[in-house]
């Protein structure tokens, strides 16, 4: 196995299973909480990014999930470019295919709660979500409008160069109406007065 990813939360294992690249997902302790509740945390989070990964796959490409452990997840790797390096290439014209997306997650009450073009991948002509692990079932607009608030903060960030080519085809590709427009501003009104 190969150590190829080593974040906060878990550290990804690039490894072959059956003839075919797969992923291990594992969830690190953390030194600094209490032993058993840090079991319970990471063995609930990995069982719920699990069921999430496969509930979305009805509606968007992501992972096939091979295998779940105690806190670890065996995923299908998907080999591609992350969308992050093709917009910084200049590449934009997956834009509208991400809103369609997530409108399609959006539409079976999956709310990503970590939309950052790092957790996209092209494959061919397949756009893979992947990292579900804040992720979690919601029906409520502010939830969903929140999803887009943080993609929006993080494209305007990470892509300030290319923002305005991006921002307007993910809210074409969503079919985004007045609604959800509206709490996306409310969001971002109510963020303003609070810092």
């Amino acid at each position: 196995m190969k150590l190829i990813y080593h974040g906060a939360e878990a550290e990804l294992w690039l490894d072959t299973y059956l003839g075919e690249k797969v992923v291990h997902k594992r969830r690190v302790p953390k030194p600094y909480k209490h032993p058993s509740l840090d079991e319970s945390l990471r063995a609930s989070r990995t069982k719920n990014e699990a069921r999430i990964l496969s509930m979305a796959r009805s509606a968007v490409q992501t992972p096939h999930v091979y295998g779940l452990s105690g806190y670890e997840i065996t995923m299908e790797f998907v080999d591609g470019e992350r969308v992050k390096e093709l917009f910084y290439s200049g590449k934009t014209h997956v834009a509208r295919r991400i809103g369609h997306d997530i409108r399609k997650m959006h539409d079976i009450d999956i709310i990503h709660n970590d939309l950052t073009t790092s957790n996209m991948i092209l494959s061919g002509r397949d756009l893979f979500f992947i990292d579900f692990g804040l992720a979690r079932v919601s029906s409520e607009l502010e939830d969903k409008a929140m999803d887009l608030v943080v993609f929006k903060k993080m494209l305007s960030s990470t892509h300030y160069d290319v923002f305005d080519r991006i921002w307007g085809k993910v809210l074409d590709g969503y079919h985004a109406d007045e609604t959800i427009k509206k709490r996306i501003g409310e969001i971002e009104k109510r963020a303003k007065y609070t810092r």
